[in-house]
Parts: C-alpha cells; sequence; structure tokens
C-alpha cells in the first residue's frame, strides 16, 4: 500500500491549520505556541444545547405569513433589518416580529453551540537555540510523527494516534541528546513534561472583542453581551482515586439531568498533579521523572448524561494498553483504506482526495454526532453562526462524495442528525403548517426542540430544505440497494417529506397544484407575492421528494393510496415561475428590491419536461444550478470560476465542490478548458492539513476548520465516474493534464463496484463488480480499439456494453 503524507516543517500556530487525527467521534488538531506542543481535543456531542426560547415571539404560522404576502406585501431583507408592508398592515408590531431574519435567541445567544474540549500541552524546552519541527501525518497509518531537534543535537521524537473504537488519544514520545552539556536548566527539572487543561468559558462580550481586534471580521459575530458563560471546569476523581477533569452544562430537554465530559490522564511514567489555586483553568499537570528520557501517556475522553455514567465510561480506560491500541488503529486504518484508492499523475489531485477523506474519518463515523460548520477541534468559545446544522449545501455538501467514495459509515452519519431534524421538523409542520409529516428547518441543532428554533421569515419559512434533505437517504439506496434498509430506515423519512409537501401545494383555479408562500436562497420578501409562488428551488426539490418518495414505495410496494396522491401531485404540479432560461445566473438578472427579471429573460412557465431535459425525474435539483436556478448547457460561454472576481475564487471557495458538481452534471465542464481555472482555486484556498478554507480568513478570522469543503471528493470523483443517469462512465471528465490514472473500487449507483486504469490518455482497464446483482450499462471506455473481456458474457450496442449480473458476479474488460 502506498502511504500519503501530510508534512508540515514548520510551526502551524492555529488549530484550523493543524494535523489532525480521530475515530468518528473524537478528534485532535495538533498546533504549536511558543515552547509548547498541543494537541486539542473536539468530540462531536459536546454542545452547549440551551436554547432561550423566552426572547422570541411566537414562531410564525404559515397563514400569517400567506396573509403578509399576498394581502398586505410584506418587503424585508432576508437578515433583518426595515421592514413594511407595500399594501398597509393592520398589526405592524406583529410583522416586525415575524420578519426578523432570525429569532432574538439566535440572534442575541450565541448557544446552542458546539464547544471546545480542552487541551492536551507538550512542554518542550524553551532554553534551546535554533528549534527545528517536522510534523507528518500518516494517512494509511492514522498516525502522526513529530520530530524536534535543536542545533547543540538535543532531539524530541514523538508518535500519536487516536484509537478507532476506544476514545483515547495515545502518546509515545523520547527524548535523545539531553545532558549535562546540552541542557539549560536545573538537571533535577524535568525537560519536557504534560499538561491537561480546559479553560473556563470567557465572556461572550470579552470574546467577540477581542475577535473582533484580531480578524476585523466583515460583520460583528457575537453581538450577545448578556448571554451566560458555562460553568468552570474542575478536577473530580473516579472512585478509585483517579484524577480527571470534567465540564459540566446546564440540564435542558436532551439531557434532563445535564451533559457533561470528561478528560481522564493514563500513564505509568508521568505523575499526575492538579493545579491547584487557578480559577480560569482547570487543569493536571503530568511530570515525569527527570531520569526519564521516554515514555507513553493516553488521554480518554467521554460524554455522559449523569456523572454515574461518566464515571463509568471513563473506568474502562484505566486498564488500557497502548500497544495493543497502537495495532488495532493500523489494522483499523489499513482496512479503511482498503475500501477505494485512486493514483493520478496530478499530485494535488490525488493528495486533496486523500487529505480530505482522512479529515472526514477524523470527525465522521456511523451512530456518531458529525461536526456543524467547523471541525470540532477547532471550535473556539463561541461560533460563527452557531457552527449549526445549516440545511442547505453548507450541511449537504460534505456527504456528497462518501457514497462513491465506497465509505457508508461516512456518510450514513448524516441520519444521526436527522434525528434531531425529525423531531423538530414534526412539530414545525403540525404546529405551524397544518401539516403531516416533516418541514426540514435551514438551521437545526442536536437537541430536544421544545419549539422552532428558527421560527422568524425569511430565513425559517423555506420549504426547499425539507426535499434536499431527503437526497442522502435516496442515495444511500441507490448506491446499496438495500432494500431492508429502505424499508426500515430509509423510506419512512421520505414518506414524511412528500407527505408535508403534499399538504403544503394547494390545488389553484387552473386545476395545477401550486407551492406559496417561499422564498428560495437565502432571499428576503420584495412586496410581489408571485416572487414566492412556486419558485425554481421550492419546485425542483418538491418535485424529487414526490418522485424519491413514489419510486421507493414502488419498489416496496407499499402505500399503494399514497403512491395515487404523489402520481396525482406530479402529474399537476404547476411549472416554476420565473424560470431563468436565458441567463446563465439568476442572481444577475433577479432584482431582490424589486423582485423584477432584467429584461430579456422569459417569464413564462415551462413545462417540465423541457425543464428536467433528459437528466431523468431524480436529478438531483441543486445540481441543476445554484439555487435551483437551471443552467445553461452553452459549453461556449466560460465558466463563473474562470474570472479572478467570482466569488470561488476572491473569497468563498465553499461553494466549489456543488459549483464543480453542476458544470459536471449538465456536461459543460471542459476539462481541457476549465481544470486550469478550478486548479488554481483549489490551491490558492488549500491549507497546511490539507484542508480547503471555505472563506477568506481576512473576512471572517480563524472561525475553525470549515467542513462544507471536504465535499471536494464528490466532483474529483465524478470527474472519474457517472452513474446518476443508469450508465456507468469511467473517466468521463478527467482532463489530461491528470496523467495517468487508476482508482479502484469507487461505488457507481445500482452497488456496483468499479476499478478502472487510463494510460497514455487511453482507457486500458475496466473492472465491475455487482454486488447486488441486476443490470448493467457501461459506457463503451475504448472508443474503436480492441478489448479482451473476462469473467463473464457482455453485449456491446450502440457503443454500450450491457449484462444480467448476479451478486458477487464480476467483469474485467482490458484494451488489447
Amino acid at each position: 500500500m502506498k502511504k500519503h503524507k501530510i508534512i508540515i516543517n514548520r510551526p502551524v500556530m492555529v488549530p484550523d491549520h493543524g494535523l489532525m487525527l480521530g475515530n468518528g467521534d473524537i478528534s485532535v488538531s495538533f498546533y504549536q505556541q511558543p515552547g509548547l506542543l498541543i494537541w486539542r481535543f473536539g468530540k462531536g456531542d459536546v454542545w452547549d444545547r440551551r436554547v432561550d426560547y423566552h426572547l422570541d415571539p411566537k414562531p410564525a404560522h404559515i397563514k400569517e405569513l400567506e396573509h403578509g404576502i399576498r394581502d398586505e406585501r410584506w418587503s424585508c431583507g432576508p437578515y433583518g433589518g426595515p421592514v413594511e408592508a407595500l399594501n398597509r398592515t393592520d398589526n405592524p408590531q406583529r410583522m416586525k416580529e415575524i420578519c426578523q431574519g432570525c429569532p432574538p435567541s439566535y440572534i442575541k445567544r450565541p448557544y446552542p453551540c458546539p464547544k471546545p474540549v480542552g487541551e492536551l500541552a507538550l512542554h518542550i524546552p524553551v532554553d534551546l537555540p535554533d528549534m527545528k519541527i517536522r510534523q507528518t501525518v500518516v494517512i494509511e497509518d492514522a498516525l502522526l510523527r513529530v520530530v524536534c531537534s535543536w542545533s547543540n543535537g538535543v532531539r524530541l521524537e514523538m508518535s500519536s494516534f487516536v484509537a478507532p473504537e476506544d476514545n483515547v488519544l495515545a502518546v509515545n514520545w523520547r527524548l535523545t541528546g539531553w545532558d549535562y552539556q546540552t541542557a539549560a536548566g536545573e538537571m533535577y527539572l524535568s525537560p519536557i513534561w504534560f499538561a491537561l487543561y480546559r479553560h473556563a468559558d470567557r465572556p461572550v462580550g470579552e470574546f467577540g472583542e477581542e475577535y473582533r481586534l484580531r480578524y476585523n471580521p466583515i460583520f460583528d459575530p457575537f453581538p450577545h453581551s448578556e448571554a451566560t458563560p458555562l460553568d468552570r471546569p474542575f478536577i473530580a476523581a473516579l472512585p478509585g482515586g483517579e484524577s480527571f477533569l470534567q465540564q459540566n452544562f446546564p440540564p435542558e430537554a436532551t439531557f434532563p439531568q445535564g451533559f457533561r465530559y470528561g478528560m481522564l490522564p493514563v500513564s505509568r511514567e508521568l505523575q499526575c498533579q492538579p493545579l491547584e489555586g487557578i480559577r480560569t483553568i482547570a487543569g493536571l499537570r503530568m511530570l515525569p521523572d527527570p531520569k526519564n528520557t521516554e515514555g507513553s501517556l493516553y488521554v480518554a475522553v467521554e460524554s455522559a448524561g449523569s456523572d454515574e455514567e461518566l464515571h463509568c465510561n471513563l473506568s474502562k480506560h484505566l486498564s488500557g494498553n497502548i500497544d495493543e491500541l497502537s495495532i488495532f488503529n493500523l489494522k483499523s486504518s489499513h482496512q479503511f483504506w482498503a475500501k477505494s484508492a485512486l493514483r493520478t499523475g496530478d499530485v494535488m489531485v490525488e493528495k486533496l482526495w486523500y487529505e480530505s477523506l482522512y479529515a472526514r474519518r477524523c470527525a465522521y463515523r456511523s451512530g456518531k454526532l458529525p461536526p456543524g460548520l467547523f471541525f470540532p477541534s477547532t471550535v473556539a468559545d463561541y461560533s460563527l453562526w452557531h457552527s449549526d446544522f445549516h440545511m442547505n449545501y453548507n450541511f449537504q455538501q460534505p456527504f456528497m462524495g462518501d457514497y462513491c467514495a465506497n465509505h457508508f459509515e461516512l456518510g450514513d452519519s448524516y441520519f444521526d442528525v436527522m434525528k434531531y431534524v425529525l423531531q423538530m421538523g414534526r412539530l414545525i409542520a403540525e404546529r405551524y403548517y397544518d401539516s403531516k409529516g416533516v418541514f426540514v428547518q435551514l438551521s437545526t441543532f442536536p437537541i430536544k426542540a421544545l419549539d422552532d428554533v428558527l421560527g422568524s421569515a425569511p430565513m425559517g419559512r423555506m420549504v426547499y430544505m425539507t426535499g434536499w434533505a431527503g437526497h442522502q437517504y435516496y442515495w444511500r439506496y441507490r448506491y446499496s440497494m438495500d432494500c431492508e434498509w429502505l424499508r426500515n430506515e430509509g423510506y419512512p423519512v421520505l414518506r414524511d417529506l412528500a407527505i408535508f409537501y403534499t399538504d403544503f401545494l394547494k390545488e389553484g383555479e387552473d386545476g395545477f397544484f401550486h407551492a406559496f408562500p417561499s422564498n428560495q436562497g437565502e432571499d428576503g420578501f420584495t412586496g410581489d407575492p408571485e416572487a414566492y409562488t412556486d419558485v425554481p428551488q421550492v419546485m425542483l426539490q418538491l418535485r424529487f421528494a414526490l418522485f424519491a418518495a413514489l419510486e421507493t414505495a414502488q419498489v416496496l410496494d407499499i402505500d399503494h393510496d399514497l403512491q395515487k396522491i404523489w402520481c396525482d401531485r406530479i402529474e399537476r404540479l404547476a411549472g416554476m415561475k420565473p424560470l431563468f432560461s436565458k441567463v446563465r445566473h439568476a442572481v444577475d438578472n433577479w432584482d431582490s428590491v424589486s423582485g423584477e427579471l432584467a429584461e430579456g429573460v422569459r417569464k413564462e412557465r415551462i413545462p417540465w419536461p423541457e425543464i428536467i431535459k433528459g437528466r431523468g425525474n431524480l436529478f438531483p435539483p441543486e445540481f441543476l444550478g445554484f439555487d435551483g436556478n437551471i443552467r445553461s448547457q452553452d459549453k461556449e460561454i466560460m465558466p463563473d470560476y474562470a474570472d479572478p472576481d467570482f466569488c470561488t475564487s476572491r473569497w468563498y471557495v465553499g461553494k466549489m465542490p456543488l459549483y464543480w458538481m453542476m458544470e459536471l452534471r449538465n456536461r459543460v465542464f471542459m476539462p481541457e478548458r476549465d481544470w486550469k481555472y478550478v486548479r488554481n482555486i483549489l490551491a490558492k484556498w488549500r491549507t497546511p492539513n490539507g484542508l480547503l478554507c471555505a472563506m477568506a480568513t481576512s473576512m471572517y478570522g480563524y472561525a475553525g476548520a470549515w467542513t462544507e469543503t471536504t465535499g471536494i471528493i464528490a466532483p474529483l470523483q465524478e470527474c472519474l465516474l457517472e452513474s446518476w443517469d443508469g450508465e456507468i462512465k469511467v473517466f468521463p471528465a478527467a482532463p489530461l493534464d491528470w496523467g495517468d490514472i487508476r482508482f479502484e473500487d469507487l461505488r457507481a449507483e445500482g452497488a456496483f463496484l468499479v476499478t478502472a486504469e487510463r494510460k497514455h490518455s487511453k482507457t486500458v482497464y475496466v473492472k465491475i463488480t455487482a454486488e447486488r446483482g441486476g443490470r448493467l450499462c457501461l459506457s463503451n471506455p475504448f472508443s474503436d480499439h480492441k478489448y479482451k473481456v473476462s469473467g463473464m458474457t457482455m453485449i456491446c450496442n450502440n457503443n454500450q456494453f450491457t449484462a444480467e449480473m448476479t451478486p458477487g458476479q464480476f467483469v474485467e474488460i482490458t484494451m488489447k
């Protein structure tokens, strides 16, 4: 197995750029400060879950919004500010309560938000001259190696890893060259020592002032002066007397007895001493014998809903064995990377795929809560946008490539968030839409919601997320063809999403079903009710949800009455309005203030067959164009990102995975023309740890390492393998600059595992294994070259190979 490495030959001063370790539950970012090497811990479920509902007015009922948009013609910006009724209103106070963008509990409180867990710091000799550092992550081994060396010959070597199942960070160290000639300081003192600590939360006003001073963000991100910090962390003890660090969280509906976590150090070589008399930090100092030049330490991190449970969870780590954990770590990591592989002639492409997938393994795992906007080991006391689960592309995008990469254990962590989304969504549908099923809110948190946490408009009454949230369920079925999972897990959610839309749609006098009211994207209100009727993003996601529920119900042969209703809604679903069919960008042709289209843009409705244009009824709507607007298929038009002033180049590469997927799915990406622009953008925004910075630090500060850009693996894979239209294509958009390529066991829809190789710009080998069996359709990748088929018989007609395959059967095709 070829080993891929991330190597940094200098200090890294912020966690956002630090090398990562993790097991999908706990994760670590490794960075440095003067005299310190620091492992910063994160854990997916460590959240301050408080919601101050009492600050909020009653969430908006859809009938209030219907009246306000249709009759009173409300006009306001998307995020609050001035609001007026162009037709006057008899209740201006209620209009202002509804049209404030986000409710006061979201604006005036920093919580709910994820919280930093704590840090392990290794104190190194600070008086020695000319330190050099080399830090390396060996991706396939899930191992961090660090070497610090000084010009006088002293050398510190360390290795560390996070156990794949036990929530343990293990550290081994060895110091050489330290003697009477090279030492600085008294010899009776240990030259290196560890500290495990957690800072108390700062007052949010103080935190915000420092944030603005250090980073000059383009807006005031923390106007929460009245927010109450968490109680201070403290040192507790297990029943056997072992000291550990504990942080408690206030009781709320999710954890009625309060949530808490603990950090327990375990070492045979170190003496553990609580730090006494410090109010702002809870810490443990761990000192080796001054004569010891090597040793090991591990830190266990566990969370629980009660002290008894926490003590139990931590105590199981007291008898752990680092050597055994190390062996298991290597075995588990090798098993992960055996599931798929990639080799390309473009080193950056290969590294980007491995490093993004590696980061996802650190923080995502089925059965564990995945992160929101930022990786858990990089969040500060308070986070921009609460680091919420932003249910449009911000949260959807990271999962786009997991199943094609053949990693269900990553993609399935999406459903661990959806448990909370669905609970609040059913509440919203019933209380504020008089509907059955589920409404999916824009912002969601890992809480048992007592009410709608984003019950204001315009942000909190957009219905397009409801359909979007179902895509992962549908893709999970299409990539696995697992009918048992579909029956038990997938279909019940797809059904409830479709039921909500069934109730939301209203039959008009024209006999068609219309969607009103809802804005799209993150738009405000213009005062024109037509601007919030049958808008593209809503109608596309709505139609997708109906078709997904219908198809999966037919597969399972259930809910026949609902099938009839969904067929009727689909057949009589109104076309979209307005439709931006002559232009490339809706944003360039829609005036959000006047609510009018630019001159020359078509306003009439277009029949659905023309909208779909052969892509199929279940073509993911977000790939039709950003914010649901249909993209031109004119290949002669240069892509947006070719313009150096476009957002993906200038300040927001976070959208790049989705933009690139739009190009690929609409087959307007021209590899030999466009790849250089994509490559320049990706190279520009790569950080030392291999991740992509989603938003310019000069505008938003070091907010944390962004999760949304890990979705870049999706378009990279789409260049190598396409299967969405029922036909498998290998290297459909791989640039020639990628050179020789080989990928192994990427997963196609239909549950086919595909391996393919390209040499000298020609496909020379394809192997396809049918996991579930079924009909295989493969676009002939060999052009007019001769080929040899082995493993089974295939038919080649109209430049397409076809075969009926049984489970486990494979076919190999080799160019002669």
